[in-house]
């Protein structure tokens, strides 16, 4: 039997707020890294781009109070950013993390 929407729309939050500061430290870390001759560099607007969202998306929830499709579309753009950056960065290697 499948859990309802409300039961992993709970759990989905928490798993993103779990991942969201080791995200921010990983994201800054990578910043940081690529130095202030890279800083507008794409993988760093895609990195910045995606705590945007994921932050967005836990405000939403917690001070806005939304909940079901609108917040989820959000976490959606979210995952989209991810996976981009994860692409653009670690496999077709964009940018000065090689």
């Amino acid at each position: 039997k499948m859990p309802s929407l409300e039961s992993l729309d709970r759990v989905t939050y928490r798993l993103i707020l779990l991942g969201f500061v080791p995200m921010v430290v990983g994201i800054s870390l990578g910043i940081i890294r690529a130095g202030a001759q890279h800083f507008y560099s794409f993988e760093v607007f895609l990195g910045i781009a995606t705590l945007l969202i994921y932050a967005a998306y836990i405000h939403a929830r917690l001070l806005a109070g939304w909940q079901g499709r609108r917040v989820n579309t959000l976490l959606l753009v979210g995952f989209v950013f991810l996976i981009a950056t994860y692409v653009g960065v670690g496999i077709l290697r964009f940018g000065v993390h090689h």
